[in-house]
């Protein structure tokens, strides 16, 4: 079991499975990433670079897409809380799959991988 699988282990199951369904639709854009804890969150990086962390807060699910202008980029993310970091997601307003796959591709294309 790597880091980020013990992270995700440690929730209960709506949690849990939001957390490997994130997971899992990023790395069908990163299937090579590697997988590791940065800032205390579960990070995705390829090329050594950082493409997409999430974490578990109080509200919501938090997802960072390391670069604000990936957010600021993506018009569709106004109906979901932002901050100039991160995008929150409440449990009960899950980001669509082709939605966590613009965010991944933009910041790819931003990271220059």
């Amino acid at each position: 079991m790597n880091f980020v699988d013990a992270y995700i282990k440690q929730f209960d199951s709506p949690l849990r499975n939001e957390l490997e369904r994130i997971r899992s639709i990023a790395k069908t854009l990163l299937p090579d990433c590697e997988e590791t804890i940065s800032y205390r969150m579960p990070t995705l990086k390829y090329k050594d670079k950082p493409i997409l962390g999430f974490s578990v807060h109080k509200n919501h699910i938090g997802i960072y897409p390391f670069s604000g202008s990936v957010i600021s980029r993506i018009k569709e993310l106004e109906n979901y809380g932002t901050t100039k970091s991160a995008i929150h997601e409440k449990l009960d307003q899950p980001l669509p799959a082709g939605l966590i796959k613009k965010i991944v591709r933009e910041r790819m294309k931003q990271a220059g991988v």
